[in-house]
């Protein structure tokens, strides 16, 4: 929902009244920053438990890296807001540790908006969903795991080879490449964790990310 975008926004909005009030000595500015970010503070709970559920919904809470990085964003941006909170209204007409500090939320938020846009659109734009039954969301994780991990040897926009075999159409094939192993999700499980010739080991992936990858694949 767009209520989760609320707290960037003030955040981003606050930023701009405190800067324009430190530069042009605005009195009346700085009160409207005040009143701005501590609206953002009081939204952090709301905007976290909207995260929450859509984590829960759409990624099944799978345990993802860029996940990992948006809690500690997020509990970044709750102490830090705090801070500012408190410093906006002891001293009242600002200081320069409130403008580190402000500065230090915008770019926590600029953090999370990016690391949510790449989670929805995928690190190269929407993935281009063929099987309606996969979760789009879950396929843009999957994807982030294959740019991570895979991308480097294998093309998902051909059957050329790069340093492995082009994996375009994966699961319309009868066989795998190079193994000749017939195309599942079991058979790709096991070649992550069990690998064939010189394809390294991925037993390390959680299985959530194995999740999203097997989704991904399908789709290209």
């Amino acid at each position: 929902p767009a209520v989760t975008h609320l707290t960037i926004g003030l955040v981003t909005g606050s930023f701009i009244f405190f800067m324009i009030a430190a530069m042009f000595d605005r009195k009346r500015v700085f009160t409207t920053a005040r009143h701005v970010i501590l609206l953002a503070f009081a939204t952090v709970p709301v905007t976290v438990f909207l995260g929450y559920m859509d984590w829960q919904h759409f990624y099944k809470g799978a345990w993802l890296f860029p996940f990992q990085i948006k809690f500690i964003l997020a509990g970044m941006l709750f102490i830090f807001l705090t801070g500012a909170v408190l410093l906006a209204f002891i001293n009242q007409n600002g200081s320069g540790i409130l403008v580190i500090t402000q500065t230090i939320c915008l770019a926590t938020v600029i953090g999370l908006g990016f690391l949510g846009g790449g989670l929805v659109y995928g690190p190269g734009g929407k993935s281009n969903v063929k099987n309606e039954n996969v979760s789009e969301r879950l396929v843009s994780a999957g994807s982030m795991v294959f740019e991570s991990n895979c991308s480097a040897c294998h093309y998902t926009d051909r059957n050329e080879e790069m340093a492995g075999p082009g994996l375009k159409g994966l699961f319309q094939m009868e066989k795998l490449p190079v193994s000749g192993r017939i195309v599942s999700e079991e058979n790709i499980r096991r070649q992550l964790s069990i690998p064939y010739k010189d394809m390294p080991d991925y037993a390390d992936l959680s299985e959530d990310e194995v999740r999203a990858l097997v989704a991904y694949l399908k789709t290209i």
